[in-house]
């Protein structure tokens, strides 16, 4: 599993650099084993050595590997 998370991290960097000129905090992506969860985010989760606060993204890998083309449909709220 520690190439995907690696995966998704890179992904996650490219897409803050592309679409919000690196300014998103940094963000562990992390991938979780609990079957009755599909994720959660975690805010101000760890600081690293030099005080930089790192939130989280904890998706289950099925979570990620399923279709979730409905999620920013206009009716994904119903």
């Amino acid at each position: 599993m520690a190439a995907v998370e690696e995966d998704l991290q890179h992904i996650f960097s490219y897409y803050n650099q592309t679409l919000f000129c690196g300014d998103l905090p940094p963000c562990q992506i992390n991938l979780c084993r609990k079957a009755k969860k599909p994720g959660f985010f975690s805010s101000e989760r760890w600081i690293d050595g030099q005080k930089t606060i790192i939130h989280e993204i904890n998706r289950h890998k099925r979570a990620i590997f399923t279709n979730n083309s409905n999620i920013c449909s206009k009716d994904s709220k119903k």
